[in-house]
């Protein structure tokens, strides 16, 4: 199951993510991933994520190069020196800098800066940064990794998470690119 243009899911009862004889995925993915939003998923009872079922918000925060403009300015701006993706490095064989988060992004092997921390680690409720831009072996430019989504959940009764709940960011597509931030 896709959860996409904003949507939130409610469940009036029970929500059982797989079962003992078959794995799900819930996917949660906001549109358009250049302004901070966080897919909901509201249970009125239990929560049951089954071994090899998982819920995702994976790659699902802002796009490669983009991150928010300050920490209190949530509107996506392309990787420049005053915001929180990761820098783009371009020069021979280099990498772009990692996106930040709740942490300051990696540094590319090359000097790509990474991105600066934002957010609040004990409710993270924003999106993960994009990871910055580098150049390959041949001269291609190389897209970093997208950041992490947010996922607010809410359940009334208990969790079992014998599966996985992740809303971590995403490799670069290629050599050079840095890993987006984790939501």
């Amino acid at each position: 199951v896709t959860l996409g243009n904003d949507a939130d899911l409610h469940v009036g009862g029970n929500l059982a993510v797989g079962s003992a004889n078959s794995s799900a995925t819930v996917v949660a993915k906001p549109a358009p991933r250049t302004s901070d939003t966080a897919v909901g998923i509201d249970v009125t009872n239990n929560l049951t994520v089954a071994v090899g079922s998982a819920i995702l918000a994976t790659g699902t925060g802002y796009l490669a190069q983009y991150g928010p403009a300050s920490p209190t300015n949530l509107t996506a701006t392309v990787n420049t020196t005053a915001n929180y993706a990761g820098k783009d490095f371009i020069g021979p064989v280099s990498s772009g800098g990692g996106g930040g988060h709740h942490g300051i992004g990696g540094v590319g092997n090359a000097g790509g800066a990474g991105g600066l921390p934002y957010g609040n680690c004990s409710a993270p409720i924003t999106m993960g940064s994009g990871g910055g831009r580098g150049q390959g072996t041949a001269g291609q430019y190389a897209t970093g990794g997208a950041g992490g989504g947010a996922l607010t959940m809410s359940v009334g009764g208990s969790v079992t998470g014998n599966g996985s709940i992740s809303a971590d960011g995403t490799d670069a597509g290629s050599v050079g690119g840095a890993a987006g931030g984790g939501g």
